[in-house]
């Protein structure tokens, strides 16, 4: 029975073919070379081998000897040929991506060649890499410019909390020494408001003490407008487990006060705000809609703008955004990934929805 011969060399050929298609790249000019190189130097270092094996055992002769001895030669520099060319065409640009890699990151892309047919799987290689770092780095230093941005804003909301806190119960107290019994119930809602907006910017809450933070704004609004507007809840079938799932700290109330301060700012009295919420497989959906005063395409389009991720304008153009609409947007997309956040839509004299897309958290 004929045994069958084993080559490492395939072996290693293979996985090496395997490894460049997981990243997407398929070697070409210089994965050719290899394979034809390699097969040419194993079989001329067998013949050259033979040779010195046969010069050995040969009778020394005038003619024949010569003969031998120059094949040797020959041989040996067509494999001296071909074991340059394999350095050329292989290890060299290995050696060149290797140096390149060993640069800083700023160096990186400037030093990288151009592009030939022999190497072109080495430098694309390094391009994915590269382009890779670069949007990382881009990422990382996006995401602490948020984190510095809201931690600003925490600290300067945090002017002594409890001090504020306790100066809010003492006058209502002395509300309801007075008989104030309204100042003293606003004063009880603004209290317990307050004491969840000194918690950190990036807190969890249940959707359960969300609501109760929008049912504590609401009722100081009322008791300020009286008959403006309603409120109306309006919660799924399985509203008790969906009542337990965390959300950010914060993020209803701002969308309520928008609708308040801007889509009921010209009217007296029928303003209707209802929040509903609902969940799929994956995700939480909460909707706050108005029959405001609508938003014009125009703004509608610059909100837009700012939800689609652009920074600075989010930062800074809150003229169209209301309370923070951008940053609401960006905390949501800051923690869960840009796959969630606020979607919007308006008619102008008929009304306003606010979309959240949250992830499911238990």
């Amino acid at each position: 029975m004929q045994r069958q011969s084993h080559d490492p060399g395939a072996d290693t050929m293979q996985n090496s073919e395997m490894k460049f298609q997981k990243i997407g790249l398929v070697p070409r000019g210089a994965y050719l070379y290899f394979i034809l190189v390699t097969a040419a130097i194993t079989f001329l270092s067998g013949l050259f081998l033979r040779f010195v094996f046969l010069a050995e055992k040969a009778e020394p002769s005038a003619s024949g000897g010569g003969g031998v001895v120059l094949c040797i030669v020959l041989a040996w520099l067509f494999v001296a040929a071909l074991d340059l060319a394999f350095f050329i065409v292989v290890l060299r640009p290995l050696r060149k991506s290797e140096r390149i890699l060993g640069s800083s990151l700023s160096e990186l892309y400037s030093r990288l060649p151009d592009t030939d047919l022999d190497d072109i799987s080495y430098d694309e290689a390094l391009r994915v890499i590269f382009q890779y770092q670069t949007q990382s780095v881009h990422k990382t230093l996006q995401l602490e410019y948020l984190k510095k941005e809201a931690e600003l804003n925490f600290f300067q909301s945090q002017i002594n909390p409890h001090f504020l806190y306790n100066t809010l119960e003492s006058i209502r107290g002395l509300a309801l020494m007075q008989d104030a019994y309204d100042v003293a119930e606003m004063l009880e809602h603004l209290a317990a408001l307050f004491r969840n907006m000194t918690r950190k910017a990036d807190a969890l809450i249940t959707v359960r003490e969300e609501l109760q933070n929008v049912e504590n704004y609401i009722l100081i609004q009322q008791m300020r407008f009286r008959d403006k507007f309603t409120y109306h809840v309006d919660l799924s079938e399985d509203s008790d487990e969906l009542l337990e799932y965390n959300i950010p700290n914060l993020i209803l109330q701002p969308l309520i006060e928008n609708a308040i301060s801007h889509g009921f700012s010209s009217i007296v009295a029928g303003g209707k705000i209802s929040l509903s919420a609902t969940r799929t497989q994956s995700r939480l959906i909460i909707k706050i809609e108005d029959n405001g005063a609508g938003i014009s395409q125009e703004e509608l389009k610059n909100i837009n703008h700012v939800l689609a991720g652009h920074i600075q304008q989010a930062l800074s153009d809150k003229q169209h955004t209301g309370v923070a609409l951008g940053n609401i947007n960006q905390r949501i997309q800051h923690q869960f990934g840009n796959q969630y956040g606020i979607c919007i839509s308006s008619t102008q004299n008929v009304g306003t929805t606010v979309t959240v897309c949250l992830p499911l958290v238990s």
